[in-house]
């Protein structure tokens, strides 16, 4: 009995802890990123204060030891800006520990990055690669509190969004922007969230400004002097001219900056995205209704698997289409060009996917699927 109320007493106290600690934060996927994107890296560490820490310790790393606190060498690079280079491991590893930056430019930690060495090699090219690496990182950090944040912010979002594909790509083309984010509607979210973004947060719900400048169709922009960044809030369009999304975009500020020409540069690049999207076959179509949640020209979420479809209930199936397999196959042939594979793989009827479903394709008379 007693062991009994020592277990209960030992849950009571130990679900609170556990419910406040995410399975995995920002900054631990941005170097699952990293280390993925240089196999050449064989560590990469980041050392940061948390929020409301005394204390400078690992937060995410390839290598384990979340929570080890910070070292002398770790801390004088923080202190001074200064990046700190040496062989190591017997001259068979070259470490590189440089400042960790935001997007802004300060110095929110370290970043530790160890690559395989060999007596003679470039250690200026080194210095080089991990330079590069900070860079990018610092693109996709808003500040030390986000590195901390859940990932994602809504265990429901996704990332395997257009929205994101999106994102990635201006965000390639456009080294001025200082951030870029798409928001939409998401039925799977409830609202209007955040679908694709350069800092994370996928999933989080826009504030009512940014909805209202969504509804009126008209951008408007806003000056955050404090940390010397315009953001714009511009409605996003699909190729068929309708409102699907809206993008923010943030640029450098300062005072000498003219705030229409920063509108009208957010303008455009809302312009490229719209000729990017898929064009819609028709509004009014089936396909278009089936897949409304996923659609990628209308609402910017990851597309809806034929399989989704023919899942759906028969009645609403019916409604629909008199014929599911009909229905099927036009889905599959709406969404072709994002994914030749699940097309041919699906059994539709398109010419053009002919060779690919030879090698992929069962026979939907038969009754067969794909395993």
């Amino acid at each position: 009995m007693i062991r009994a109320l020592c277990s209960l007493l030992m849950f009571a106290f130990a679900a609170p802890l556990t419910a406040q600690i995410p399975l995995k934060i920002y900054a631990q996927e941005l170097v699952d990123r990293t280390a993925a994107a240089n196999p050449d890296l064989l560590v990469i560490v980041m050392h940061v204060t948390p929020p409301k820490a005394r204390e400078n310790l690992i937060i995410a790393s390839n290598i384990g030891r979340i929570g080890k606190p910070g070292d002398e060498d770790d801390m004088r690079v923080i202190e001074t800006g200064k990046a700190n280079l040496e062989v190591a491991a017997n001259g068979e590893r070259f470490e590189v520990e440089l400042p960790l930056l935001d997007v802004n430019g300060a110095t929110i930690g370290a970043l530790g990055l160890v690559w395989p060495y060999r007596a003679g090699q470039d250690k200026a090219t080194f210095a080089a690669k991990a330079d590069r690496i900070r860079d990018g990182l610092a693109k996709r950090t808003l500040n030390a509190a986000n590195l901390m944040e859940p990932y994602l912010l809504d265990p429901r979002a996704t990332t395997r969004t257009r929205a994101q594909k999106l994102v990635d790509a201006a965000a390639a083309r456009h080294a001025e922007f200082r951030l870029l984010a798409i928001r939409g509607q998401s039925k799977t979210l409830g609202g209007f969230v955040l679908l694709g973004s350069t800092f994370g947060r996928h999933g989080k719900k826009a504030v009512a400004e940014q909805v209202a400048v969504f509804h009126r169709g008209e951008p408007a922009g806003v000056v955050h002097a404090d940390i010397k960044r315009y953001s714009v809030d511009v409605p996003l369009l699909d190729r068929a001219g309708r409102k699907a999304g809206l993008m923010t975009v943030s640029y450098p500020w300062n005072s000498a900056n003219d705030e229409k020409a920063l509108v009208a540069k957010a303008l455009a690049s809302a312009t490229s995205c719209a000729r990017r999207s898929p064009r819609p076959r028709s509004s009014k179509s089936s396909i278009h209704r089936c897949s409304l949640r996923r659609f990628p020209c209308t609402h910017f979420e990851e597309l809806r698997s034929p399989s989704a479809c023919r899942r759906s209930p028969p009645s609403s199936r019916a409604s629909r289409s008199s014929s599911s397999g009909a229905l099927n196959c036009r889905v599959i042939r709406a969404i072709s060009t994002t994914s030749p594979r699940m097309c041919a793989a699906s059994g539709c009827s398109s010419p053009a996917r002919t060779a690919a479903r030879s090698r992929f394709s069962t026979s939907r008379a038969a009754g067969t699927s794909r395993p």
